[in-house]
């Protein structure tokens, strides 16, 4: 999630002071952290003389292949800057733009779900029918046909998130103030 990378807001670069981190760095054939699993995998890799992989964000966070680029190089870096050297070389860390609307799931709303499917799921998630999946066409060795499953694959999904953000994010909050004070509180409520 946007909130997983890692990076301190402040210097905007990855944080190894965190705890686990260090237990990683001090301790890196045994991973517990996404980063170090990751990193251990290049190596891994690398040692064996096979190819890197890609590793791809699926999040709302813009421009999540750079970020996700900085932090697991930050951490590789911190590990052994030859091994950074070689992911930053190898790997690919593709830019993704995903959209799909999931509203908040109440209480009640569970236990509706739950009652209709016969789950007892804690947090049970619904979705609107829309979604959009635009992926950077950068991978370390070859990809899934995901375009068979609707991903659009493109040079840069900058556009895609300019839309996103300026269009269907702005639209939304447009119509959800005037809303809130009519006492709606959904967008569907409000359109």
């Amino acid at each position: 999630t946007e909130g997983g990378y890692n990076i301190n807001e402040i210097t905007g670069e990855f944080n190894l002071q965190s705890t686990a981190v260090q237990k990683d760095l001090n301790n890196p054939s045994k991973p517990e952290t996404i980063f170090g699993y990751v990193v251990e995998g290049l190596r891994r890799r690398r040692d064996a003389g096979m190819k890197a992989f890609t590793i791809m964000s699926c999040d709302n966070l813009r421009h999540n292949g750079d970020v996700a680029r900085k932090a697991f190089l930050g951490f590789a870096h911190a590990r052994d800057p030859a091994l950074a050297g070689w992911i930053a070389q190898n790997a690919t860390f593709p830019n993704a733009m995903v959209d799909r609307i999931t509203p908040t799931v109440t209480t009640e709303i569970a236990r509706c779900l739950n009652s209709e499917n016969g789950l007892n799921d804690d947090l049970p998630v619904i979705a609107e029918d829309f979604h959009q999946w635009v992926l950077e066409d950068s991978f370390a060795d070859g990809r899934p046909q995901l375009e068979e499953a609707g991903v659009q694959f493109v040079s840069s999904v900058t556009d895609y998130e300019h839309v996103k953000i300026r269009m269907l994010n702005a639209s939304h909050i447009m119509l959800s103030f005037p809303a809130l004070l009519m006492g709606y509180a959904h967008v569907d409520q409000a359109i």
